[in-house]
């Protein structure tokens, strides 16, 4: 089977030989990391506290000691997982990056180290949505996944495409992560529809039946988030991984129904999850 990360993931994906490749017909490269590809608005230096990057030694691993740990908390057990349960409401996350001094190996690195489960693309059992992404494992809660990885592009750039594809009836992948503190609000647009990674083939679902969460993940002295998906629950080997596209949006995820009560049902996708908590409608973003 034809692995899609092309090898520029350390764990291959294939792509299953019964899959239906008009799918990928837009999808032209496969990318593990989020690729500049238009001039964006620089996020404001005051929204993130950007450090230097900790100097603990090379050969450790950093504990409540470290700078980054010490400014931004620390979240993960001893064996990698998240603790989502610990973790803050809309609490982004930090990690240490290349800019410190610990080791690659470090437990606080954990999604920029790519993908480490045996996964696989094969078509979704969800009804009219083509392809899915599933684990050929059993995944514990709070273990990183992947990212949702492609082209970072401004707003204009996003309706654009948006308006384009809706015309020609194209499936959408453009997902908006919505971030906010006390004083301002931010977002970061991803669209993974040309280059991008295995993020693209996860499908929506509504709570509970979602087994994925996406949090924003920071490299120390980077702005730019990393939206990460982790296993929100314990995943059986087999399933197909799904997550709330409501998590990236900002809404709450224990929320029902459409968002804006003044949305043109019309301009909207109808949700298909089969959830007993299903919303109807996926997350629109009105600003695009």
């Amino acid at each position: 089977m034809k692995d899609l990360t092309d090898g520029r993931e350390p764990q291959p994906v294939p792509l299953e030989s019964d899959c239906d490749l008009s799918q990928l017909r837009l999808f032209q490269e496969y990318t593990a990391i989020m690729l500049e590809r238009r001039s964006r608005m620089p996020a404001s230096s005051s929204q993130f506290e950007e450090g230097l990057g900790c100097d603990c030694a090379s050969e450790s691993y950093c504990d409540k000691d470290c700078f980054c740990v010490e400014t931004h908390g620390y979240f993960y057990d001893s064996e990698r997982l998240l603790q989502l349960d610990a973790l803050p409401p809309m609490h982004a996350l930090f990690e240490c990056s290349a800019v410190c001094q610990c080791s690659a190996k470090c437990r606080n690195r954990n999604v920029q180290a790519g993908i480490q489960l045996e996964l696989v693309v094969r078509p979704s059992k969800m009804p009219s949505l083509g392809l899915g992404l599933f684990s050929l494992v059993d995944i514990p809660k709070g273990r990183f996944v992947c990212l949702y990885a492609g082209e970072l592009i401004d707003q204009s750039e996003a309706h654009r495409r948006w308006a384009s594809r809706k015309s020609l009836q194209l499936s959408n992948y453009i997902l908006v992560v919505n971030e906010s503190n006390r004083t301002k609000r931010w977002k970061t647009i991803i669209d993974p529809t040309y280059y991008g990674n295995v993020g693209r083939f996860i499908n929506h679902a509504c709570p509970p039946l979602a087994s994925l969460v996406m949090l924003p993940v920071r490299p120390c002295g980077q702005v730019t988030p990393l939206p990460a998906l982790f296993a929100r629950r314990d995943i059986l080997k087999g399933e197909e991984l799904s997550f709330d596209y409501y998590d990236a949006s900002g809404s709450s995820p224990s929320s029902i129904g459409v968002t804006d009560p003044a949305f043109d049902e019309s301009i909207m996708t109808r949700c298909l999850c089969g959830s007993p908590c299903c919303r109807k409608y996926m997350p629109f973003d009105s600003t695009l």
